[in-house]
């Protein structure tokens, strides 16, 4: 009795505070994962970002919450697939409204600033022209850029997800490297904004560690 207690007060709990102002968009700042101490005087190693293109689809409905869904009501087109990164969910996991990306971030922004940070890192200078053909052209096909709300039986929680894969090319020579993170956070209470944003942190740093970890380890950069 007392285990069915608890549980029918945490989703009151998380019924009320994610219905709260959830039917409408919430913006998200993440402009703390953007890094600005990436090289850009051109080296021995250099990088371009040729493209990004952005492959992920929308639905206004979908079977589960780890698929990208969009409020109807509010409206969708480019500007918005540009930054929407979620859905919020009341406490019986029913959609309501849009998160999206706050100020002037988007996830091209993010993910090419993950990229980009990941390549300096590993003592390459990224540039953004190349007239004497020198540098290795990346181009960046992004599959899943979503958050989404996880109802466990004791915890509430915000997992997130970024993939999406790297196309180099230097001379005549390519590879394709490819990267999948999760991030999770949770709570006992609630769906907050801090969760979201704790989440994506987490994600976002992940995403950083692991493409450090496969650029380090390619063939082609190691053969240059």
């Amino acid at each position: 009795m007392k285990n069915l207690f608890k549980t029918i007060i945490l989703l009151f709990a998380a019924s009320f505070i994610l219905t709260g102002c959830a039917l409408s968009r919430s913006e998200l700042d993440l402009s703390e994962a953007i890094s600005n101490d990436i090289q850009t005087a051109e080296n021995e190693k250099t990088v371009i970002i040729d493209k990004y293109t952005d492959h992920r689809t929308f639905a206004t409905n979908a079977s589960s919450a780890d698929q990208p869904t969009y409020d109807p009501g509010a409206g969708f087109n480019d500007e918005v697939k540009a930054k929407i990164v979620g859905r919020k969910r009341n406490g019986y996991g029913k959609a309501l409204g849009d998160v999206v990306l706050a100020k002037n971030l988007t996830t091209e922004k993010i993910v090419k600033n993950i990229v980009s940070k990941a390549f300096s890192d590993a003592g390459y200078s990224v540039v953004t022209e190349d007239p004497n053909n020198k540098a290795v052209h990346v181009n960046i096909d992004v599959d899943k850029f979503w958050g989404w709300v996880d109802l466990g039986f004791w915890t509430i929680g915000v997992q997130a997800n970024i993939n999406y894969s790297l196309d180099l090319t230097y001379g005549n020579k390519s590879e394709t490297i490819n990267t999948y993170v999760v991030g999770e956070e949770r709570s006992a209470i609630a769906v907050t904004p801090g969760l979201w944003k704790e989440a994506y942190l987490k994600t976002i740093d992940n995403s950083k560690k692991d493409l450090s970890k496969k650029i380090k380890g390619s063939e082609l950069l190691n053969n240059l």
